[in-house]
């Protein structure tokens, strides 16, 4: 594939004002010698190669034109009619000066034509040529390619099209989104003020604590006080069992005493005896009054243990 020229002048601007002259650049390129090139035509024995640059050396500065290193002889003829009956020689390139149609163009023997040679060329040029084949090659480009443009054309409606339905939809979420921002701001005030009324709770509740602290560290008191308590029922307990123990003798002793009264000339031993009982039973009954009060304490002091 041939590529396009991407260094082309333009000979107006070549034109300086101030001198009345053209100032022309100087040109160093290659070009192969292959039949199938576009660029070269071939006649018979002799061949025309197109250089896309116009030659405008003058005589005095010849071009510099090669082939596979091996120097041309360079030669200017005025008119394209000098050419007609004239033989180049092989190692000869010919150049027409006034013909603006053959000015980009170098004529060489054919037998220079082949796939393994290249042409080297240094030459001064004010302008550069746009040659038919290749405006074809880019019109048949741009033919083709119309359809594929058309149908790309339709597809990128299409493309718009959906991507247009994506921006209303996208505008509907944005709105959608905008809602719950500002549901979302709600929330989280409200949750703002749970948590605020959370902390106030929790001061209380740090107080309500303490206070359980301090009535739990009363009722430990409390249940030491009940202990030593209870240790002073148990002992007045034990104590009160000795007493009855001693009242149970008594009534025995009592009992003995009875059956012995019974016989004859014993009535100042059972008066004694009954003196003795009487002042027995109110010892018994005070014991037991003092019994019955430390067991009507026992309740008090599980209810203080309790509260």
């Amino acid at each position: 594939m041939i590529k396009l020229n991407e260094k082309n002048i333009q000979s107006n601007f070549c034109y300086n004002p101030n001198t009345g002259t053209y100032e022309t650049r100087l040109v160093k390129n290659n070009i192969n010698l292959s039949s199938k090139n576009k660029y070269i035509k071939i006649h018979d024995d002799k061949a025309t190669v197109d250089l896309g640059y116009s030659i405008d050396n003058i005589k005095e500065n010849l071009p510099i034109i090669k082939i596979n290193d091996n120097a041309l002889i360079v030669m200017m003829l005025d008119y394209e009619t000098d050419l007609l009956g004239r033989n180049i020689k092989s190692n000869e390139a010919i150049i027409i000066t006034s013909s603006a149609e053959l000015c980009t163009s170098i004529f060489v023997n054919s037998e220079n034509i082949a796939d393994d040679k290249n042409m080297y060329y240094e030459i001064e040029s004010l302008n550069t040529s746009l040659p038919s084949w290749m405006l074809d090659d880019i019109s048949k480009n741009i033919n083709n390619n119309i359809p594929t443009l058309e149908k790309n054309v339709a597809t990128n409606k299409n493309d718009i099209n959906i991507l247009s339905s994506r921006i209303d939809d996208n505008d509907n979420d944005i709105s959608n989104l905008d809602g719950r921002i500002v549901s979302n701001d709600s929330d989280i005030e409200n949750i703002n003020t749970n948590i605020s009324n959370l902390d106030e709770r929790i001061v209380s509740n740090d107080s309500d604590i303490e206070n359980i602290n301090t009535n739990i560290s009363n009722l430990d008191e409390r249940i030491v006080s009940n202990d030593s308590d209870i240790e002073n029922i148990n002992i007045n307990i034990s104590r009160h069992h000795e007493r009855i123990l001693s009242n149970n003798n008594n009534i025995e002793n009592l009992n003995n005493i009875k059956q012995s009264n019974l016989s004859p000339g014993s009535n100042i031993t059972i008066e004694n005896n009954i003196i003795s009982a009487t002042s027995t039973d109110a010892s018994l009954t005070g014991m037991m009054m003092a019994f019955a009060g430390d067991v009507e304490n026992i309740p008090s002091n599980a209810f203080l243990a309790d509260g």
